[in-house]
């Protein structure tokens, strides 16, 4: 039922009606709408619960963008952590290879300067024996016929006088001359040359 104009009674149009008081288009009066028909002919939008919905729609679609952000805050901060940690593994690999070449090119150096590592200046080649130094030391006793012991070791068919081949050395030897009726006699050399001992040996 369509609702009249209070003053000319004539139908009044409510396309389009956004307010409760309506313009007669015949007299242009004002009409106020009843609560029945401005609840029927009312704008959707003023509907409490259409309100409401469409606040709910705002509030959910501002979670979402700010879902989104957020979403994109944490995957960009995620990749800037894994390059850091990338960055900082190749940063400490490259440290360390360069401490590795620095180590070696030292030992290089080393070597050549004949420091360090790498093979001895003196040392013997591979196969060639190694040449010993040696002096001569002659004992001698009187009376003659004595056996000869070093650091009481007896040097087994030799009787002074003796020549003995010994290794050249700064140790200290004990030479001991010993014979049938005679008393033994001690005496110290150190074999570092060429030398001769005699000792007078006294009879028991």
């Amino acid at each position: 039922m369509t609702p009249e104009c209070g003053k000319c009674g004539a139908q009044l149009n409510l396309a389009g009606v956004r307010a409760r008081n309506v313009e007669c288009e015949y007299c242009h009066g004002m009409t106020l709408l009843s609560d029945e028909v401005w609840t029927r002919v009312r704008p959707r939008e003023q509907d409490p619960a259409h309100q409401h919905a469409q606040e709910v729609r705002a509030h959910v679609a501002r979670a979402q963008r700010m879902g989104a952000r957020l979403s994109l805050w944490i995957t960009l901060g995620t990749f800037l952590f894994i390059g850091a940690i990338v960055g900082f593994s190749l940063y400490m690999a490259n440290k360390a290879q360069q401490r590795v070449q620095q180590r070696v090119q030292q030992s290089i150096r080393q070597a050549s300067s004949g420091a360090g590592i790498g093979p001895a200046r003196n040392a013997p080649e591979p196969g060639k024996a190694i040449d010993i130094e040696k002096v001569e030391l002659v004992v001698e006793s009187t009376p003659d016929g004595a056996e000869v012991y070093i650091d009481g070791k007896r040097l087994v068919d030799l009787l002074t006088p003796a020549k003995i081949q010994q290794r050249k050395s700064d140790d200290v030897l004990l030479i001991k001359v010993v014979k049938a009726g005679y008393a033994p006699r001690i005496t110290r050399i150190t074999p570092d040359k060429n030398q001769s001992v005699s000792m007078v040996m006294e009879k028991r």
